[in-house]
């Protein structure tokens, strides 16, 4: 974590886990806010391994205790390509959509689903309409020097998390 030396004086504990997360705990009005960081495994690794991080993930928020917000930021390597339905109150409208790709279960999309349902968590970045070059962090090599930024080559893979309960203090 990098810390404004204006903050630091609000720092509660910082905890590690593991080298794919940690968590930042501050002390804020209302109570302590939770910043988490994680970075998931990529889709080329096996299934186990990464149905594994997002378990310890999950274990992870639940462990960490705080009165105030917990907010989840990271590289979750989770390309949603659409929302299904009753995917509604977890990922917004608004992400690179790919309509016509299959959803195999195996995908990082459906682990970091369950993640959500778990942790009654939602992806933040989703609910917010903006640009769409505002809202990619990746872009597939294979794409020609279009100067276009379309859905079918760019996707959202750095992602913020709260809980569904806060989306509203997020939105205003």
């Amino acid at each position: 974590f990098i810390v404004h030396p204006d903050v630091c004086k609000c720092v509660v504990s910082i905890r590690p886990q593991g080298p794919r997360m940690s968590a930042l705990k501050l002390r804020t009005p209302g109570g302590k806010t939770v910043v988490f960081v994680a970075y998931a495994p990529h889709g080329g690794k096996s299934f186990e391994a990464r149905k594994c991080f997002y378990q310890k993930l999950s274990t992870f928020w639940h462990s960490v205790s705080c009165h105030g917000l917990k907010i989840l930021a990271g590289d979750l390597n989770s390309r949603l390509y659409q929302q299904l339905p009753g995917e509604e109150q977890y990922f917004g409208s608004f992400f690179p959509h790919v309509p016509g790709k299959k959803l195999v279960p195996e995908l990082n999309r459906f682990l970091l689903l369950e993640f959500c349902v778990q942790c009654n968590a939602s992806v933040l970045n989703t609910f917010f309409d903006k640009p769409l070059a505002e809202q990619v962090t990746y872009r597939e090599l294979a794409t020609p020097r279009a100067a276009a930024v379309t859905e079918k080559s760019h996707t959202m893979l750095d992602i913020f998390l709260v809980p569904s309960k806060s989306l509203h203090l997020c939105k205003s």
